[in-house]
Formats: C-alpha cells, sequence, structure tokens
C-alpha cells in the first residue's frame, strides 16, 4: 500500500492508462477527469449520501428490509474539513480510500 506523492501543481493524479482522475492535495477532493486518448479534461466532484429505511405503517406495513428498498428520505453527508487520501496502486487498478468526519444531520 502506497500512499500518495502530490506533483507540482498540488494534484494527485490516479488511474493507469488513458482514464485519469485528478485530487487536490490540500484538501483530498476529486477536481478533474482527464482522458487522454481523445483529449477531454472535465471538471469534476463527487459527493455522498444515505436513505433513511422506512419503517412501515398502520396502512401499508411494507418496511424497507433485505429485499425490498423502501427510502424513507434521503441525506447528505457533508465532510468536515480536509479529507485525507491513500492511494494504492496495483498493476491492474488504482483504489483511492478516504475516510469521512462528518456531523449529524
Amino acid at each position: 500500500m502506497n500512499t500518495y506523492e502530490a506533483s507540482e501543481n498540488n494534484t494527485i493524479e490516479v488511474g493507469q492508462g488513458s482514464l485519469k482522475l485528478l485530487y487536490s492535495a490540500d484538501e483530498g477532493k476529486l477536481t478533474r477527469y482527464v482522458n487522454t486518448r481523445n483529449s477531454v479534461t472535465a471538471f469534476a466532484e463527487k459527493s455522498y449520501g444515505y436513505y433513511s429505511g422506512n419503517d412501515g405503517t398502520d396502512k401499508d406495513p411494507q418496511a424497507s428490509g433485505a429485499y425490498v428498498f423502501r427510502p424513507n428520505g434521503t441525506f447528505s453527508i457533508k465532510s468536515e474539513n480536509q479529507t485525507p487520501l491513500t492511494v494504492v496502486r496495483g498493476p491492474l487498478l488504482d483504489e483511492v480510500y478516504q475516510q469521512l468526519h462528518f456531523s449529524g444531520k
């Protein structure tokens, strides 16, 4: 397992071949997508969220469970402060690991 090394412009390049994701070394945020095969560069960002499961009601007792997905609301997760990255570079692909710290709703 390797940690990342930032480039001169303070970005971390992840990906092998012609497809790359660029992360900000300062904040750990995804900033750009680059496809060198067709010269495409685009701004990118990621966000996280979770669904609260439905407990069912008297009129509709079907709750969210193993085989039934019934959301009872969607909540976004906003990370607090900087989110450090760990990049694992393998022979076939690169993986990015981040541990998010957030406060309730």
